[in-house]
């Protein structure tokens, strides 16, 4: 699990136990981070978060994930939207 999954290294690890198995899955995360701040005092009006993590993930019998089963491909998506209200 040390290839990358996209076109840059993997900055995303994760191993879960799910009952007498471990799901173990690395991946590439972005965030894409815009917001829209009134300059004259620095208040946050809006702002939008997209979050993206692109997952290569394995069924281990072990928590080092060096049993695994074949990998599967799975992806995150996040979207938080804030705005300012008064």
């Amino acid at each position: 699990m040390v290839e990358p999954v996209a076109d840059t290294q993997n900055n995303w690890v994760n191993i879960i136990k799910s009952g007498d198995r471990y799901i173990a899955a690395v991946g590439k995360e972005t965030f894409d981070v815009r917001m829209n701040i009134r300059l004259a005092d620095g208040v946050i009006q809006s702002g939008t978060l997209d979050n993206i993590v692109d997952t290569r993930e394995r069924d281990c019998a072990d928590a080092a994930a060096m049993d695994c089963r074949e990998a599967r491909s799975h992806r995150i998506a996040r979207k938080i939207e804030i705005v300012l209200e008064r």
